[in-house]
């Protein structure tokens, strides 16, 4: 399975619970980041502000005109790799809980994909995961 996820500076932790907040803060408390099931899961993640260029820009388009389209970043990672990633930007002495049974309402980690549509808008972003992690990171560091 795969899905979109959009993160950046000042993203609520609670009370969803997205994987990169919750990760990021986590992480610099030095606290366990927790992984529910495999962690092999893919996850596209989209920095806010490509988020906020592409929908910009299918506005603007009359490719799109009233179409239901999803946006991807194209960057691809398993969600224990995001952790790990995260530790290490954060240089975080924080270590892995994984293989946590999947929390209530969440899909199955092999349910199919959506078809995705993506506009040629959405091959146009700024920010790299790693770029857009940093700035998350940085972020969070300050407002803490």
């Amino acid at each position: 399975m795969e899905v979109t996820h959009v993160y950046g500076p000042g993203q609520r932790t609670e009370p969803y619970r997205k994987a990169i907040p919750n990760f990021i803060v986590r992480a610099l408390r030095g606290e366990a980041l927790e992984v529910y099931g495999s962690g092999q899961k893919y996850m596209d993640c989209l920095y806010v502000e490509d988020c906020a260029k592409a929908l910009r820009l299918a506005a603007e388009s009359p490719k799109v005109n009233g179409k239901v389209f999803q946006v991807e970043s194209g960057e691809k990672i398993k969600v224990v790799d995001l952790a790990l990633k995260i530790i290490s930007l954060t240089n975080s002495k924080s270590i892995l809980r994984s293989s946590l049974p999947m929390r209530h309402g969440e899909p199955d980690e092999d349910d199919s994909s959506a078809n995705v549509n993506s506009a040629e808008f959405s091959r146009s972003f700024d920010w790299s995961l790693n770029e857009g992690l940093l700035k998350a990171i940085e972020w969070y560091s300050k407002h803490l």
